[in-house]
């Protein structure tokens, strides 16, 4: 008995065909995605430049509709007075402690140069409302309408694999596939000037947000810095946006050249 080897067979045209829709399929995936996540970036951007461009009071706010506008005013205490961070203890009017997770795959752990991934794994926001006061009255703000805003950044810690007792302030897990913890506080202190930025509604005393916005902007910067930031921000996405494009067509055209060519070869 003889025992043959089989070789393997060349490329036919229709295994090419079905790799050409393929490719295409996946790279026009993959740019779409990227490109769709941009512009919803930028349209959260344009949000923000429309809200920082109309700066307005708080006699003036709608009642009921809403309106994209920046309020400027004093954060005084709110419904729970005073407060003391729980990382810096610094006497503030809001906080938030970030715990995150740097995490690791099997390709990490065998090669030190793979990247690990960071992912919020805990969080505790201060409870009670933020009063914010200008000279035509006062709005309560809620704690969970804030966002962390980089500019009120107190305090920024990173732990090894595992931490020590009483390094973090939040209780972190160790898993198997952890490189560690990054623990972040932000902190609103005290009668700090702030500007609101968002689409903005007034329901009696507190300051409510439209639908569309997960979270009040609160800035340290008036609205015309904000404006500004935010329009550099903006072209710099819209910029980043056209060149991904570009990106994009160039390579499916020169890759679908060269499945043509092979296409064209096999057959």
């Amino acid at each position: 008995m003889t025992f043959s080897l089989a070789s393997s067979a060349p490329a036919t045209a229709g295994t090419l065909a079905v790799g050409f829709v393929v490719i295409n399929v996946a790279v026009i995936g993959l740019f779409g995605g990227i490109l769709w996540y941009l512009i919803a970036l930028d349209r959260r951007s344009g949000r923000q430049r429309a809200g920082a461009s109309n700066p307005t009071t708080i006699s003036r706010l709608p009642d009921g509709g809403v309106m994209p506008a920046a309020l400027v005013g004093v954060a005084g205490a709110g419904s729970r007075g005073v407060l003391t961070s729980p990382v810096t203890k610094t006497p503030c009017v809001w906080y938030r402690v970030e715990l995150y997770q740097r995490s690791a795959d099997v390709t990490a752990l065998i090669s030190s140069s793979a990247r690990s991934t960071v992912k919020k794994v805990r969080e505790l926001v201060s409870e009670g409302t933020v009063r914010v006061v200008d000279e035509t009255g006062a709005v309560q703000v809620g704690p969970g309408d804030i966002a962390p805003d980089p500019e009120w950044l107190a305090d920024a810690r990173k732990t090894g694999r595992r931490p020590k007792p009483g390094e973090l302030f939040l209780h972190a897990d160790n898993g198997v596939l952890t490189d560690g913890y990054e623990q972040r506080e932000y902190v609103i202190p005290v009668d700090a000037r702030v500007t609101v930025i968002g689409g903005l509604s007034r329901h009696g005393d507190r300051l409510v947000r439209g639908a569309e916005v997960p979270e009040f902007v609160v800035s340290r910067k008036s609205p015309e810095q904000a404006a500004a930031a935010s329009a550099r921000g903006g072209r710099t996405m819209r910029r980043t946006v056209w060149a991904l494009g570009v990106v994009g067509v160039v390579g499916l055209v020169f890759g679908n050249g060269l499945m043509v060519y092979a296409m064209n070869a096999a057959s």
